[in-house]
């Protein structure tokens, strides 16, 4: 990688900063390095293997799609927004298809990508990653037309208040064993900390207006009932948003 140095890279902070940082990095050097190329220059067969320059960039497309759309956001093939699935199928480029286009493509897929691992600044500039729970909405036709659902910050910091608050909800010994239950299904799923899933509990408890306990229990009694597992991501989302 040549701009594996380059000034100003951090090489401190979280373990979530320094992966997205390189991985901006090496889409950067991935456009990078088929920029100048002529559209016959891209399509050069140079090892034995279906790789040509061209062909990577369309399989990295298909890459991003397969590890944010399918396997982050859940969505289904016919949902995702062009080709996501492996093998030599990834690396097809169309006859018509430009060394321009390809790239257009890719980086859509990146920004797609983006939008759904999230990066916000908040109200003092803080850059903060979220990750989004939620479910499609279709027209008539089954076309994705908008979202619905709700945002979970990842960012590691102290959060001294919202931690002190959920610590003096946690200890209610009667409630402890479901909404404990509860909190590992939504760890496990989300792969968040543990006051994170507390907050999400108690988020729509306040949105359902139905007692912290009690939507625990119905939470876990609808996750036991459709033998859904933490790698069920999508259907976890559906139920969690669909309690009442």
């Amino acid at each position: 990688m040549t701009a594996a140095l380059t000034p100003g890279r951090p090489f401190t902070g979280s373990e979530r900063q320094l992966l997205d940082n390189t991985l901006q990095l090496h889409r950067a050097e991935l456009v990078a390095a088929v920029s100048g190329l002529t559209d016959t220059q891209a399509r050069l067969h140079l090892v034995p293997s279906l790789t040509t320059p061209i062909s990577l960039v369309k399989h990295c497309a298909a890459a991003e799609r397969i590890w944010f759309q399918r396997t982050l956001a859940g969505w289904t093939l016919d949902e995702c927004t062009g080709q996501a699935v492996g093998g030599d199928a990834s690396f097809h480029v169309g006859d018509h298809e430009t060394l321009d286009l390809v790239v257009a493509e890719y980086q859509a897929a990146c920004a797609t990508s983006d939008d759904i691992a999230h990066r916000i600044i908040d109200t003092s500039g803080k850059v903060r990653f979220v990750i989004v729970v939620g479910e499609g909405l279709h027209d008539e036709d089954g076309r994705i037309v908008g979202t619905h659902g709700f945002y979970i910050d990842t960012t590691p910091d102290e959060r001294k208040q919202q931690d002190q608050i959920t610590a003096q909800l946690a200890v209610i010994a009667e409630d402890r064993a479901v909404i404990e239950q509860a909190k590992g299904v939504l760890m496990a799923a989300y792969g968040i900390e543990p006051n994170r899933a507390f907050e999400i509990l108690v988020w729509r408890s306040q949105e359902t207006n139905v007692r912290l306990r009690e939507l625990a229990a119905r939470f876990m009694a609808a996750v036991s009932a459709s033998h859904l597992s933490p790698e069920s991501r999508g259907q976890i989302d559906h139920t969690l948003l669909t309690l009442r």
